[in-house]
């Protein structure tokens, strides 16, 4: 489930073992990733388990001179590796 583990036995004979968790990051909408790609940046957000997942947006359109309407949309997505919605970097 997004999680590897490596061990690594070095020449004085020690051994080392490193567990790597991985996530997708997901950029809020005024998060720009794509300029620190390759970087080494610290960041801030809230994690999203894998799974099932659904996010619901209403639209409400005011008219003056027509009655007001809405609009709503639910998205449901199947997260494989859990999620972490990046909020700063």
């Amino acid at each position: 489930m997004g999680r590897s583990t490596e061990t690594t036995v070095g020449t004085s004979g020690t051994t080392t073992t490193t567990t790597t968790t991985k996530y997708a990051l997901v950029p809020d909408e005024k998060v720009e990733i794509q300029t620190h790609v390759g970087h080494k940046v610290e960041v801030t957000g809230v994690m999203i388990p894998a799974g099932d997942s659904k996010s619901t947006t209403t639209t409400k359109i005011e008219r003056e001179d027509a009655p007001d309407s809405k609009t709503k949309e639910t998205v449901k997505t199947d997260n494989a590796l859990p999620q972490f919605r990046v909020t700063s970097i």
